[in-house]
């Protein structure tokens, strides 16, 4: 059986038009030639975070690369669920990890968060080099993906920070808070069902567009109660993505109401502090614990990310 030609896929930051010539940066040149070792005259697809893939022909490889495209087309790899993940900073590379895994199940925007158990503040210089090297990863995982839209990396904040000035309770959102240490038992009204009969019954009484309530909508996203997502940085019992089963229920049948957004926030290894997911709850989000089992934290986003998708996004158990 012939082997199927791989699809080179390469980001550039360069503006992109149609049946033109392009000179490509240094990163994407070095990406093609050293990385993929591609050749001259190489059919490949370039794109630039405008959600387009513009197939393209390497017409020159080396210190100085250039491209003909032709006629861009629509990328079909984006979700119609738009994901912020608010993660708090985590130790070592699991902070990459969990950009990475995030990036390629689509998430939109990620909001490196410091909280009582991260990691200290860095200093400016630190910072930048950091955040340089975050979306170096969520482009590379772009690519990798097939994505054409590079996920948003925020600079650094504190928790505090990002809740008061980022998010305010809308129809049609939902936020959770990774609660692995959650003790109470969620009511059945707020897990979700086949027919969204939860969800419609919190959006009757306009509930839903609350983040708190849409976690009622997002009770699908009862893997929502979020707030697991906090503490899912606990050893990441905010994967705890057995109760995401319940969001699952089946892939194929997704709740009459439609949530376009969702928000979760994910602490880090040890977790968000008490005061911490008071404050997560009070602003609206929803305690969620993904099931029985303590996920790391750099499980926990993806876990959780996984069953919102299906849920509420483009993953389905259909074949």
């Amino acid at each position: 059986m012939k082997r199927q030609a791989r699809i080179i896929r390469s980001y550039t930051a360069e503006k992109l038009n149609a049946d033109s010539n392009i000179e490509l940066d240094r990163r994407c040149s070095h990406h093609l030639a050293t990385v993929l070792r591609a050749r001259e005259g190489d059919q490949i697809i370039l794109f630039n975070g405008d959600g387009l893939d513009y197939p393209a022909t390497l017409t020159k490889l080396g210190k100085q690369s250039f491209a003909r495209l032709s006629t861009p087309r629509r990328n079909v790899c984006e979700s119609p669920l738009h994901i912020t993940l608010l993660q708090c900073v985590s130790k070592g590379d699991r902070m990459d990890t969990t950009i990475q895994k995030s990036t390629e199940l689509g998430v939109n925007v990620i909001v490196p968060l410091y909280s009582q158990h991260s990691i200290k503040a860095l200093d400016a210089k630190r910072e930048e080099k950091k955040l340089s090297h975050w979306r170096n990863i969520a482009i590379s995982a772009s690519e990798q993906s097939g994505r054409s839209v590079v996920p948003e990396i925020l600079a650094p904040q504190t928790l505090k920070t990002a809740l008061s000035e980022l998010f305010a309770p809308t129809e049609q959102q939902v936020y959770f808070v990774m609660s692995p240490n959650e003790q109470n038992e969620p009511d059945e009204s707020a897990k979700p069902h086949k027919d969204g009969n939860a969800i419609k019954e919190n959006a009757d009484t306009g509930n839903s567009g609350n983040a708190g309530n849409a976690g009622n909508a997002g009770n699908a996203g009862n893997a929502g109660n979020a707030g697991n997502s906090g503490n899912a940085g606990n050893s990441g019992n905010s994967g705890n993505s057995g109760n995401s089963g319940n969001s699952g229920n089946s892939g194929n049948d997704k709740p009459d109401i439609e949530i376009k957004r969702v928000s979760i926030l994910v602490g880090p290894e040890s977790g968000l502090d008490v005061e911490e997911i008071s404050i997560a709850t009070n602003a609206g989000f929803i305690p969620w614990q993904l099931g029985p089992r303590v996920l790391r934290t750099e499980t926990a986003a993806p876990a959780a990310i996984s069953v919102l998708q299906l849920v509420y996004g483009d993953i389905s158990l259909d074949r």
